[in-house]
């Protein structure tokens, strides 16, 4: 969405926004973080740790910047020196994010999770089995959008 449709949303619900972003060039960014006060930029994309450890002193100190990394046939390196957050997400064919599907939870099995969001086909039928693996956060998305 622009930034005015943005403004227009937060005025409706004063909540903390989440700005998501894949493979975007860093000099836009700044610029919509700053107008919309965002809380955190969550990366979608292929931005590495140098891309990312740039970034981070353009932002305003209180934006949080959050990575999704991709969950497929192997467990995540969790590397979170640049990052507040990492979000796992599921990857299936090529697609990252917006699947609607879940990833093999026992890739999970005795990583710390405390700054970590779940992400990946989570709904309301297997809600309760993802808190159980003591993440973070879940990530309920795919499952109330109608396209990703």
């Amino acid at each position: 969405v622009d930034i005015a449709t943005a403004k227009t949303i937060q005025a409706a619900a004063p909540l903390q926004y989440v700005g998501v972003l894949r493979n975007a060039k860093p000099e836009t960014i700044t610029l919509p973080v700053e107008r919309l006060g965002l809380h955190a930029l969550q990366l979608h994309g292929s931005e590495d740790a140098a891309s990312i450890h740039a970034l981070r002193p353009t932002l305003p100190t209180q934006c949080q910047i959050w990575k999704a990394l991709p969950v497929g046939a192997h467990a995540p390196k969790l590397d979170l020196s640049d990052v507040d957050r990492s979000v796992l997400d599921s990857e299936a064919q090529g697609q990252f994010g917006g699947t609607g599907r879940t990833f093999h939870w026992a890739f999970l099995e005795g990583l710390p999770l405390d700054n970590v969001f779940l992400s990946g086909g989570l709904n309301p039928d297997n809600a309760e089995s993802a808190q159980h693996l003591g993440a973070a956060a879940l990530a309920f998305n795919s499952v109330f959008e109608s396209a990703p």
